[in-house]
């Protein structure tokens, strides 16, 4: 309901008699309120002198001049009166520099017109801020529709107009010559978007050939070769104004931009001196650049009072996101510090100085992290600071009872996926066919028994080749094997290769869910010497990298608690850190070697087939 009128009151009635006095009869007069002009205003200027009007006005641009004359209906008759004010507008030109030429065809004020305002010429709605420079107008999409033909549509208003040959045949095939085309194409006859011609333009052509006709018919291609070089013409004079408006576009995007950095900027540095620093922070360049494109923030208007209230509102629920994720990523960090700490308590614990190759099989951190006391550790608020100290405190009391389960997993493991039982007084994790890179218990994952059982197939064949028994030898027993073999499988390759145990076991393990490479044969003869041969130049160089295999194999820096590298890398470290430079004799005594299960074992390359060498 609309609020209840107020009573008129005695003082408010003293306050009106004051104002409106009382004559001799006794009737109130109202008094008369005298309006008094607001400074800035403009309506007493078309009542000064010509002469000094004039003289204000020559130092005002084109676009001033346009304004001014849409202020009132004086102004528009003084500005757009030829006679008196044309010098006026050329100087207007000559103080703003840079707009296009004015086309003849165009008067001053028109063409300032159409440079400088938004609006239709036909309907006057606003924002229509891009022109049809070819056409030297500027149309809403609907009065475009209603001032245009596309190509049927002008063949049926010539059909209408009884347009006749020859006239006729230039609107079917040359009109683009007669007629400035907006968006000419071969095809598309029917789109509204291409071929598109002014009504006015095509009646005012229809008309002149109609006036003409006579004159015409005797040279026609003379009126097209008129037509299209008034269109040439024209056509020049829109791509100079086009050309104009692009650069003023480009400043005006500029500013824009610019203000909407600004606003940007503004808004962080608030979000900053508020409690969002941190969350500003996590999210980075990347995650600002995102915030930036929300339509609320990307806006180049001034951030005021109330406009940072309401871009605060919405941008709150992207905030509570990124701090969720920012305290998620934290306690990541935090774990990924933790795990740090307890692989490097473990690192302690297994490895001494010198370094062998039996340190690098220990746990990891992870064999550890559930369990109950290392998980309470692991859980401590992020206030604590949890160290390797802490964990190498618990490590020792653990160690034995989890390599003793290990041993008990493998075990029952191997024993269920060999071909048969194991020799009496043999350890079945000591065989060589069960120190395979594919048999390995990692931290929540079972070796796949149907997988393992066809590597450990094809190892027991390997074992056969080198003339021993698969469940009875050992890795010990192998130790002084000087036998070598080829693949025969592998007969498709460029060289032939010597294999070692090690690399045949190895060669025959990574094809065991292919291609079974089941035939094997001994390299005797005058091919073993050249075996051998090989396999010492490999040893007098062997981090070189023409050693085939040279990229797989990491070597360990027994020096080092925690080197390892390849050929050249370790050779860097050698010299640099350790000043050793004989590779080979570093070698031999052990001072690096070859990574246990991080290396893939190569065979050795023939350079001649086995034909040639016996």
């Amino acid at each position: 309901m609309p609020p209840r009128k107020k009573q008129k009151t005695e003082r408010s009635m003293s306050k009106q008699d004051a104002l409106c006095p009382a004559t001799s009869n006794g009737s109130v007069t109202k008094a008369t309120i005298i309006a008094r002009p607001r400074k800035g205003h403009l309506q007493t200027l078309p009542d000064i002198a010509l002469e000094i009007q004039s003289e204000i006005y020559s130092y005002l641009g084109s676009k001033d001049l346009w304004n001014l004359s849409r202020t009132c209906k004086r102004f528009r008759t003084f500005f757009l009166d030829r006679r008196m004010n044309e010098r006026l507008w050329k100087q207007a030109r000559v103080n703003t520099g840079g707009l296009p030429k004015c086309p003849p065809f165009m008067s001053e004020p028109s063409f300032i017109h159409l440079l400088f305002s938004s609006c239709c010429q036909r309907c006057g709605c606003s924002n229509v801020h891009k022109a049809i420079w070819r056409w030297f107008v500027r149309y809403c999409s609907k009065c475009l529709r209603e001032m245009t033909y596309n190509y049927y549509e002008m063949q049926a208003y010539l059909e209408q107009r009884n347009i006749r040959y020859p006239f006729r045949d230039i609107f079917t095939r040359d009109y683009h010559r007669v007629l400035n085309v907006k968006s000419y194409s071969i095809g598309n006859l029917k789109s509204r978007i291409h071929n598109l011609v002014l009504r006015e333009h095509l009646t005012k052509i229809i008309d002149e050939w109609q006036a003409r006709k006579a004159e015409i018919l005797k040279n026609v291609w003379a009126f097209v070769s008129e037509k299209e070089t008034l269109n040439s013409k024209h056509i020049r004079y829109a791509m100079q104004c086009k050309a104009w408006y692009n650069a003023q576009e480009d400043v005006r995007l500029a500013k824009l931009d610019a203000a909407r950095e600004a606003r940007f900027a503004e808004i962080v540095r608030r979000l900053r001196d508020s409690e969002w620093e941190k969350e500003i922070d996590f999210l980075g360049p990347a995650g600002l650049e995102s915030m930036s494109a929300l339509p609320f923030v990307r806006q180049a208007a001034k951030l005021t009072p109330k406009a940072w209230q309401t871009v605060l509102g919405l941008l709150e629920p992207v905030l509570q996101d990124a701090r969720q994720k920012r305290l998620v990523s934290e306690r990541r960090n935090l774990l990924n510090n933790r795990f740090d700490a307890l692989g490097q308590a473990i690192q302690a614990h297994y490895v001494r100085l010198p370094r062998t190759a039996t340190m690098e099989f220990r746990p990891h951190y992870i064999d550890f992290a559930l369990m109950a006391d290392f998980k309470l550790l692991l859980d401590a608020p992020d206030a604590e600071n949890i160290t390797a100290e802490d964990f190498s405190q618990l490590i020792p009391a653990v160690v034995p009872k989890w390599e003793t389960e290990q041993r008990e997993k493998l075990s029952s493991f191997m024993k269920e996926v060999l071909p048969g039982p194991v020799a009496e007084g043999v350890d079945v994790l000591d065989l060589a066919v069960a120190s395979l890179d594919t048999i390995e218990l990692e931290p929540f994952h079972v070796p796949d028994p149907y997988l393992t059982r066809k590597a450990v197939k094809q190892a027991c064949i390997v074992m056969e080749a080198l003339g021993y028994e698969p469940l009875r030898t050992t890795v010990a027993d192998l130790k002084g094997c000087d036998v070598r073999l080829r693949c025969l499988c592998c007969r498709y390759l460029p060289a032939e290769m010597a294999y070692t145990w090690e690399t045949a076991l190895g060669h025959a393990v990574r094809y065991a869910d292919g291609p079974t490479h089941e035939k094997w044969e001994r390299i005797d003869g005058a091919a073993r010497e050249l075996v051998s041969q090989l396999e010492a130049e490999v040893d007098a160089h062997p981090l070189s990298p023409n050693r085939h295999g040279y990229e797989a194999i990491i070597w360990c820096c027994s020096l080092c608690l925690n080197f390892d590298g390849r050929g050249v890398e370790m050779e860097d470290h050698l010299r640099t850190v350790h000043n050793l430079t004989d590779v080979a004799q570093c070698v031999r005594d052990k001072t690096i070697y070859e990574h246990p299960y991080k290396s893939v074992k190569h065979p050795v390359r023939l350079l001649e087939t086995p034909a040639q060498a016996m």
